[in-house]
């Protein structure tokens, strides 16, 4: 009932708390887990090498949580034991801020939009730079993830005389309903818009159906 993606992710996770509790003197057993035992792998190995940070850690919690759910097993990864954890992780991170991600301004995508428009093609470096402003336009304009963008294919991208017409086949959380999200986009409600993807079309060549629209 796992989307691909997520599957592969808990199973990395659990088979990394399996080999954590066989490596340690007093050998904890993984299934069934203790709280106790989850709390020692979040602290002596997840964050260990601070790498990942307390809001991070719910994939590695559900993973644990999941597995023992499966089996009928109460689920370890949970209650105020865990809760305190993650809350004093938070507390000890705090103290090294790290700078914070913001949103991409409009206005950066538009002069972005601007310079590929502008851009003549004559090496395989103004090719990759058009590829990748025609990337993040395109995620920009859709609202996407940069997972979403990356799994669009030539087929997906239409265009004709009055519209864009943009089918998003892979967008997280919505693997299991019947039909992808199609987004239609007026040639003049974006301006450049179409011309950036007609430029990068035209660079990039022919391609099949269910080549990656990226791909050169």
């Amino acid at each position: 009932s796992l989307a691909t993606t997520t599957h592969k992710n808990y199973q990395t996770h659990w088979d990394r708390f399996e080999r954590w509790c066989d490596r340690q003197p007093d050998a904890p057993c993984a299934l069934p887990a203790s709280s106790a035992t989850v709390a020692r792998w979040i602290v002596g190995d997840v964050t260990a090498r601070n790498t990942v940070r307390a809001e991070s850690l719910q994939p590695y919690l559900s993973a644990i949580n999941r597995t023992h759910r499966d089996l009928e097993l109460a689920p370890p990864a949970s209650g105020l034991l865990l809760q305190r954890i993650k809350r004093g992780l938070k507390l000890q991170q705090a103290a090294t801020r790290k700078p914070q991600r913001l949103y991409l301004p409009p206005k950066i995508v538009h002069h972005l939009l601007q310079i590929a428009l502008d851009l003549h093609i004559v090496s395989e470096q103004d090719k990759a730079l058009l590829r990748a402003i025609t990337a993040i336009t395109l995620t920009f304009a859709l609202f996407l993830r940069a997972g979403s963008t990356a799994a669009i294919q030539a087929s997906h991208v239409r265009r004709n005389a009055t519209e864009v017409i943009i089918s998003v086949h892979a967008e997280k959380g919505k693997q299991v309903k019947p039909v992808a999200r199609t987004l239609r986009i007026p040639r003049n409600a974006i301006p450049g818009f179409d011309r950036l993807l007609g430029k990068w079309e035209r660079t990039r060549g022919s391609t099949f159906a269910d080549t990656p629209y990226f791909a050169l």
